[in-house]
């Protein structure tokens, strides 16, 4: 797309130049006709003046042609530059984001660990429970036998 506004810039160009040589040769001309022939020069002028207006007013588009092509290719470029920066930002956020889940992670891994072991905990005193009151239970039948 760049190469194709190129192009039109290159023809763009290459017409104001051909305008300019084109106007520069019919002034020529009007000076010619003005000295040698004044009678059919006059005809021939209007023409000529005619003509000189019209490649005048395609200069003024071509320039203009020119200047929106410019103008597109400048939008062009800062788009292209703030879709380059959002990309940057999009980067770093998912990197960002990354880290932080990479944290949680670690953080839930230490957690695991340590329901693990709180679990075994638990297990401990609940086996530590029953042997208590085994024990308990015990006692207090041997209280009761040696009481009787």
């Amino acid at each position: 797309e760049v190469l194709s506004l190129q192009d039109q810039i290159n023809t763009v160009d290459n017409e104001v130049v051909a305008s300019k040589s084109e106007i520069e040769r019919l002034k020529e001309e009007i000076s010619r006709l003005e000295q040698t022939r004044k009678g059919q020069a006059s005809s021939k002028l209007e023409e000529l003046e005619t003509e000189m207006t019209d490649i005048s007013k395609r200069e003024v588009k071509a320039t203009s042609d020119l200047d929106n092509v410019l103008d597109a290719v400048r939008q062009e470029e800062k788009e292209k530059e703030s879709t380059l920066r959002s990309i940057a930002n999009t980067e770093k956020l998912i990197s960002n984001k990354s880290e932080e889940l990479t944290a949680v992670r670690e953080e839930a891994e230490k957690y695991k660990e340590l329901e693990e072991k709180e679990r075994g905990n638990v297990e401990r005193a609940e086996s530590n429970y029953t042997q208590v009151t085994m024990v308990t239970s015990s006692v207090a039948r041997l209280c009761v036998d040696t009481t009787a």
